[in-house]
């Protein structure tokens, strides 16, 4: 089973909307912006996903962390980052359940095989919609210093999508 599978792919949206509503702008959008800290970066992403987009997330028990670029509460769309000379940075949020809010990751924690955490590779800038699923990578442990993360592909399994 894939981790970013469509039905889950819309749940999530869901979930991630109705959170992001509290993080207020004028226009009704949320810019995710990165910076030193809360930016997952991951390299040596195989030439053929240049020019695509990715979605991160990793789930334990005690932490729910979610990287993209933005989310228009408005329209109900989750901007995705792009995948440039086999790079990207990936801004992190932080989805704390006991209150429905986020907040910019700042942790210093560890995800195992045991956990849910992965880079979702898609062919279109937006969630939902029509945008095919191309790759997902796993990565068996990751460990967050600050926020921050670098981390190669060649680190994890790519799981290339079949449709």
């Amino acid at each position: 089973m894939m981790l970013f599978d469509r039905s889950w792919k819309g749940l999530l949206f869901l979930i991630l909307a109705s959170v992001l509503v509290f993080i207020g702008c004028g226009d009704g959008s949320s810019e995710l912006a990165g910076g030193n800290r809360g930016v997952f970066t991951l390299t040596d992403i195989p030439a053929t996903y240049n020019g695509n987009y990715v979605y991160f997330e990793a789930v334990n028990d005690n932490v729910y962390i979610v990287g993209c670029q933005s989310v228009d509460v408005s329209k109900k769309i989750i901007t995705l980052v792009r995948i440039s000379n086999g790079k990207v940075n990936i801004p992190l949020w932080l989805y704390n359940t006991a209150n429905n809010s986020v907040s910019k990751y700042s942790g210093n924690d560890t995800f195992t095989q045991y956990d849910n955490v992965g880079v979702g590779i898609f062919s279109s800038v937006t969630l939902p919609g029509d945008n095919e699923q191309l790759a997902d990578i796993y990565f068996s442990s990751v460990s967050f210093s600050n926020g921050s993360l670098l981390k190669s592909a060649n680190d994890g399994f790519i799981s290339i999508s079949e449709e």
